[in-house]
């Protein structure tokens, strides 16, 4: 990561939530407070979001300062408030609007202006504060909550991660330069955002209201926050408890709602006389089978930047180590850590052996963080080894995305891509999730974000399960009598297993009533079609306010298309940028080339032009100072224990311990009982072997074995099933890459029971590829004469779970 240079902004140790003066003469202005107020309704978020400050100079200011939004976020109202007056703005093109507002800014009137930088990340100018006045500035913006895997994850981030901005020519060569059309950022200086001094919290509070008209929920979790919930009449409320409100982390909120009705829906909005506007959702139901797993070339590019350190490099690690072990027997794999230099584990992809994955074990162990984040060149380098045609290649990207050349980034995965797919992993507490999104679109994968001290083998097993199955492939959608077009996003992109397909379009026509779309697409088994009823309304007058949004949402996407097309084709981006301002004027919304701008009427004449001050920003949760600022000549560094917590395992060995029972006389004391035999870690390299036990018990049934192996029912308490998922991700952890556990059949045979009756397979679950191998394993086992009758008892056990 760049170091933060305190010359640049001089009273940087100056103390509290502030607006940081750059002429040292002012004293600081009080940031006091953030509020953020959304209401969710089906799959679309309102968002209204108050910054305010108090103004205690004898001068007046400029105030400017950089805040994020979430990457889709179709931005369009902005109101600001000054003592008693209130100025609203609207949408101009960019450079008349910064005419404008320098001219307000002259003549002494209150004036706001709001730029788009990037796609998340905005920057306010509000001019012409005067002494001891309250400022207030209102954003509203609508977007769209994702939903997968059966969950929606409302993100609202509160804080800027500081991005690194390449110095011109050190990431890429003049050449390569010239060839991707790379450069620093014009912007990059208005990226440059300083910290407030360490443990600062006077003066800058946050506080998060969420309204979730959602109907009943069957979970509610939030990893980034302390909350509170009251429900009433169907509507959820969220909200922070006081001790968390500090804007230095992305709030993140995961709900589930207790009808299946989001896994094939669509919603529809039309005013009267006009074309409407339609929100598809569609879950496709595959059927997935071990023998359509693809062989593939797996290659980890892993961020080990200065932005990195802390929580984010180890969880980094264990993220890494366990993607490792859910490899598949014909896969190879690769390690490319990278900061200002790129690294590499092999000179080529090695084998998914037993010995390979200790060597690598050791190897990830040693990395730590330091330095800048040249992203273009480590994704260049990984994409550019030779290619094994024989297997699919995987791009496996493990980073917080802390960079603001995020245009040279996408250019560079685009023109060396070919046939790879990208797969994404943001770890950290203010993830740069434009960039990491834009890079799984691009890369036809998905993205996977891990907050700090969030478990991460929820996340890790989505991502195996997604890279080591076919996936729906060619998708077409046939919309009957509904006449859509603009259809987005186009073309449509490639589903992997739990992953719901999201269009938006616009439909056209006076015709209304009931109709059918048919999705089809293709699976390595052949074609696919799914259908989902539609009613087409003439006019929806009688919905609310809040779906009269579904057009914005529409348009904001749009926009998003056309910039990922300016991005990668700079022969038209004159003709593209024209398209973009042309829309965002249309519907009145924040773009590169338009800006929301407020200015009072009446010129303010006995005014002199403010000052210009600096809104610094709170150190975001999990991260070093050190990676920002400048220390005396230290380098950062850091490491860390890649082992997992004691905690976990002991919860493990609770659970498949025996029951407690008397002690047996002296002398005859046994080690067994039990669904799994004790495991004990090996003194001489902590990995977990077997202990011989009792013979295994007598074959039964699942249903007769679950009473004992499976987790809780609803009447025990809910820890008593975290436990039981932990423990299955325990074993998970200590399989070998052979499939089984300590070489030992009965093992092995007793650990897949533990996972067949917690609902796994290898066809369904969240442990395929682990289940694959054990199953494999046992398999051949079985076809030897001495095969263990414990053995054939669970592949039996395995065939009637799932029909095989």
């Amino acid at each position: 990561m760049q170091p933060y240079r305190p010359d640049r902004v001089p009273d940087a140790a100056l103390p509290g939530g502030i607006l940081l003066p750059t002429d040292p003469d002012l004293p600081a202005v009080p940031l006091q407070h953030t509020d953020i107020s959304a209401t969710v309704i089906g799959p679309l978020a309102d968002v209204v979001v108050t910054q305010r400050f108090h103004h205690t100079h004898t001068s007046p200011i400029e105030a400017v300062y950089v805040f994020p939004l979430p990457e889709d976020s179709a931005v369009s109202e902005l109101t600001l408030t000054i003592g008693e007056r209130v100025i609203c703005g609207a949408i101009r093109e960019r450079e008349n609007a910064q005419q404008q507002y320098q001219q307000a800014r002259e003549a002494g009137q209150g004036a706001a202006l709001l730029e788009q930088e990037r796609p998340n990340l905005f920057t306010i100018s509000v001019a012409n504060i005067q002494p001891n006045e309250q400022v207030q500035v209102i954003l509203r913006f609508h977007d769209r909550v994702p939903y997968e895997n059966g969950l929606f994850k409302l993100v609202l981030p509160t804080v800027v991660l500081p991005r690194y901005i390449p110095e011109s020519g050190t990431e890429l060569t003049e050449a390569e330069h010239a060839t991707a059309g790379a450069e620093v950022p014009a912007d990059a200086q208005r990226l440059q955002t300083p910290l407030l001094p360490e443990d600062s919290r006077d003066g800058h509070t946050l506080s998060i209201r969420v309204d979730l008209d959602s109907g009943t929920l069957h979970a509610l979790t939030s990893p980034s926050h302390q909350i509170e919930t009251h429900e009433q009449y169907g509507l959820t409320t969220v909200t922070l408890q006081p001790a968390d409100n500090l804007p230095n982390k992305d709030f993140v909120l995961r709900y589930q709602v207790a009808t299946d009705q989001f896994q094939a829906v669509a919603f529809t909005y039309r005013p009267e006389q006009e074309p409407g506007t339609v929100l598809l959702m569609l879950t496709p139901r595959l059927e997935l089978d071990p023998e359509d797993v693809l062989p593939r070339e797996l290659l980890f590019v892993f961020d080990r930047s200065g932005s990195m350190g802390g929580e984010s490099i180890e969880q980094a690690r264990r993220a890494l180590q366990a993607c490792l072990r859910g490899l598949n027997p014909d896969d190879t794999f690769n390690i490319f850590p990278f900061d200002n230099r790129v690294e590499q584990f092999a000179a080529k992809a090695q084998p998914f052996t037993q010995a390979q994955v200790d060597q690598a074990d050791a190897y990830i162990a040693q990395i730590d963080a330091r330095g800048g984040t040249e992203i273009a060149r480590a994704l260049k380098q990984a994409l550019t080894q030779p290619r094994d045609t024989n297997r699919l290649r995987v791009i496996v990207f493990l980073t917080d995305g802390a960079v603001g050349n995020e245009d040279q980034v996408l250019h560079e995965l685009a023109k060396h891509l070919n046939e790879a797919r990208v797969f994404a992993f943001g770890i950290g507490s203010a993830v740069n999730r434009f960039l990491l999104k834009k890079l799984a679109e691009t890369g036809r994968g998905t993205v996977e974000y891990l907050f700090p001290g969030e478990d991460i083998e929820t996340a890790i097993q989505r991502f195996q399960n997604r890279t080591a199955f076919p996936v729906l492939r060619d998708i077409a959608i046939d919309w009957g009598q509904g006449r859509v077009a603009d259809v987005l996003p186009q073309p449509v992109p490639d589903l992997y297993a739990g992953q719901p397909l999201v269009v938006l379009g616009r439909f056209h026509g006076s015709t209304s009533g009931q109709d059918q779309i048919h999705l089809r697409g293709r699976t390595r088994r052949g074609r696919y079609e799914q259908k989902l009823a539609i009613h087409w309304p003439a006019a929806t007058p009688d919905r609310n306010e809040h779906w009269a949004t579904l057009a914005r949402v529409w348009a904001r996407a749009c926009i998003d298309g056309l910039m990922t097309q300016e991005r990668m084709s700079r022969g038209e981006s004159s003709a593209l940028r024209d398209q973009i301002r042309e829309l965002a004027l249309q519907y009145q919304l924040m773009s590169p080339y338009t800006a929301l701008l407020a200015v009072e009427e009446s010129p303010q004449t006995d005014r002199e032009p403010g000052k210009r001050v600096v809104v610094p920003i709170h150190l975001p949760y999990g991260t070093r100072r050190e990676a920002f600022e400048e220390s005396a000549g230290v380098q950062y560094m850091m490491s860390s224990s890649v082992l997992s917590p004691p905690s976990m395992d002991a919860m493990a060995f609770r659970m498949f311990a025996p029951p407690a029972s008397p002690t047996p006389p002296a002398g005859k004391r046994r080690r067994g009982g039990g669904m799994l035999p004790r495991m004990a870690p090996s003194k001489a390299d902590d990995t977990y072997a077997a202990m011989p036990t009792s013979p295994p018990p007598a074959p039964r049934t699942l249903a007769e074995s679950a009473a004992t192996a499976a987790p809780p029912s609803g009447r025990v308490a809910r820890n008593a099933q975290t436990a039981y998922e932990q423990a299955l991700r325990f074993l998970a952890r200590r399989q070998q890459v052979n499939g089984t556990w300590a070489d030992a059949p009965v093992v092995t045979a007793l650990a897949v029971l533990a996972y067949l009756a917690g609902g796994h397979t290898d066809r369904s679950g969240d442990y395929r590829p682990q289940l694959t191998r054990a199953i494999g394993w046992l398999q051949q086992q079985a076809q030897q004469a001495n095969g263990s009758a414990a053995v054939a008892w669970v592949l039996a056990e395995l065939a009637t779970a799932t029909g095989a």
